[in-house]
């Protein structure tokens, strides 16, 4: 990278005897986190609110941070309602400015200003944020169920309010399978998912954040139904000597509880005068025609919870 040359002096370490930059110097925009306290002063009987804004910025080499209230450059002892102060464990990473018992005055436009003190050219890179006796985290609701049953092909809309937070948060959503699917459309708090598939079943969040408090999030689940389900006919028998009965049974995998009806040529029930007999088994849907005498006859199978027959 090609850097300017230094103004006289001798050379900042990131610079050779030619003055050119000999590092991959860089300064990415800072960002501003709030958090809060309250606490309850017992002897005055009043709550005192404590602000923190945290300044990060990533950046090689390490940066500088300054904070400033309005065009008033805060400094630690400056104010004694100020605390200026970097957390042990960021290591210089970030700098914390902290408001003890919020005055009227501290209702201001706060400014951070991150420097690399110019080396190889980078200018200072600065946020402003505006804290008010309105600030506050964000809150949203989902305006769906959950979970939501679909049928294939169908197209989903996923609603999401905020119903608080000052900034206004900013709404995004995100999948349980990584990303969201390609021909999903989001608008604002909207999450479109037109002619779904069964691989786009899965669980869907919506996230809502103002970098105030932690970002607030909700979740619903799709289901996709199993509109053509495999059934599974397993015929038991045994020879008349053994025991004078036969079951057909079906299985349907992915639905709970189906309705399953099975059928034969009329005249063969009405001869043997027999009338289906139904069981549930275990937690998958095991469902069984029984006989007391073996039936010659065919028998098909209907799942009317997703058919209609």
């Amino acid at each position: 990278m090609t850097g300017a040359r230094s103004q006289g002096g001798s050379l900042p370490p990131p610079f050779n005897t030619h003055g050119f930059c000999l590092c991959p110097a860089d300064l990415d925009e800072p960002v501003v986190t709030v958090h809060q306290s309250i606490g309850e002063a017992k002897e005055q009987f009043y709550y005192e609110r404590t602000v923190f804004l945290r300044c990060v910025a990533n950046s090689n080499p390490p940066v500088r941070y300054s904070w400033h209230r309005g065009r008033e450059v805060l400094t630690q002892g400056s104010d004694k309602g100020v605390e200026i102060y970097e957390p042990f464990f960021t290591q210089g990473e970030t700098k914390i400015l902290k408001l003890k018992n919020l005055r009227p005055q501290d209702y201001a436009n706060y400014s951070c200003i991150a420097s690399v003190r110019n080396v190889c050219g980078i200018p200072d890179r600065s946020v402003i944020f505006t804290l008010t006796n309105r600030t506050a985290s964000p809150s949203i609701k989902l305006l769906v169920e959950d979970p939501i049953v679909v049928n294939p092909s169908q197209t989903v809309s996923l609603v999401c309010i905020t119903t608080g937070g000052e900034p206004p948060p900013v709404l995004t959503w995100v999948s349980s399978n990584d990303s969201l699917p390609q021909r999903s459309v989001v608008n604002g708090g909207t999450l479109t998912l037109p002619a779904i598939t069964s691989e786009e079943a899965g669980a869907y969040s919506c996230v809502a954040s103002n970098n105030v408090g932690n970002p607030a999030k909700k979740s619903t689940t799709i289901v996709v139904r199993e509109i053509n389900p495999q059934l599974h006919p397993q015929v038991a028998s045994a020879s008349a000597k053994d025991v004078r009965r036969s079951a057909a049974a079906s299985q349907r995998r992915g639905a709970s509880s189906p309705r399953l009806h099975a059928r034969a040529p009329l005249s063969y029930l009405q001869n043997y005068q027999q009338h289906p007999q139904f069981r549930r088994v275990g937690q998958r849907a095991f469902q069984g025609l029984a006989f007391s005498r073996a039936v010659p006859a065919g028998y098909w199978l209907h799942n009317n919870l997703l058919t209609g027959v």
